[in-house]
């Protein structure tokens, strides 16, 4: 006994509903993976980003990028890039940068090839600067900057290892001590400091490879043997 042509008709139009839905669903789940695969990545081609060395993000989510011509920062549209001045107060100390990091209060440090150290001022636009001297950076070039979990920094230099605390006092890690009792001679290319749950606990310094326990003072090094 065939079946009457009415229900036929529909079970033929249901089943055209239904595989013209899979299809539309297939076909917009094909273009929705090919959309993602086609924006990965995108090239900026923009003169602020060329040469860069380092990167960072900041509190505020801005993307800054060091480069041997300047420090760009990236808001999402466009490139806004800051370069040293002589002429200007609180402008960047030198256009060369080596090193940038963001703290724990999301403030950004750079470290410049030949002008020592710089703090971000976000409210001001400005740069302070912490130069190298007899009571500053043991170097003009800062290579690696580290957080010390106290509001502090640990600066790496062309010189040696220097701290740098939330009031601005430079301290300058001893070096060429006998045996345990002070760091290698030399400029610092890495550092990260090991942070536990009662502050630091060691710090791992690069050129030459060592890692090191403070002592109480957090100045007085001892070398040991074991790696972060």
């Amino acid at each position: 006994m065939s079946l009457p042509r009415v229900l036929i008709r529909c079970l033929l139009t249901l089943a055209w509903v239904v595989s013209t839905a899979a299809m539309a669903a297939q076909s917009a789940d094909t273009e929705r993976w090919t959309g993602l695969s086609d924006t990965l990545f995108t090239h900026l081609p923009a003169p602020a980003a060329a040469s860069a060395n380092v990167f960072a993000q900041d509190g505020s989510g801005f993307l800054w990028i060091g480069t041997q011509a300047g420090l760009s920062r990236w808001d999402g549209y466009q490139f806004r890039t800051y370069k040293a001045d002589p002429r200007t107060p609180g402008s960047l100390p030198d256009s060369y940068i080596l090193s940038l990091h963001v703290d724990e209060s999301g403030r950004l440090w750079i470290g410049t090839s030949a002008g020592g150290l710089a703090r971000y001022d976000a409210e001001r636009d400005t740069f302070v600067v912490y130069p190298a001297g007899p009571s500053g950076l043991s170097g003009a070039s800062v290579t690696a900057l580290s957080g010390d979990a106290n509001g502090g920094l640990w600066v790496g230099t062309d010189a040696g290892l220097d701290h740098l605390d939330a009031s601005g006092t430079v301290q300058r890690a001893p070096a060429g001590a006998p045996q345990a009792q002070g760091l290698p001679e030399g400029g610092v290319q890495a550092v990260r400091a090991v942070i536990g749950d009662f502050g630091l606990e060691g710090l791992y310094q690069s050129c030459p490879d060592a890692y090191y326990y403070p002592d109480a003072d957090d100045v007085v090094f001892a070398v040991g043997s074991a790696t972060p």
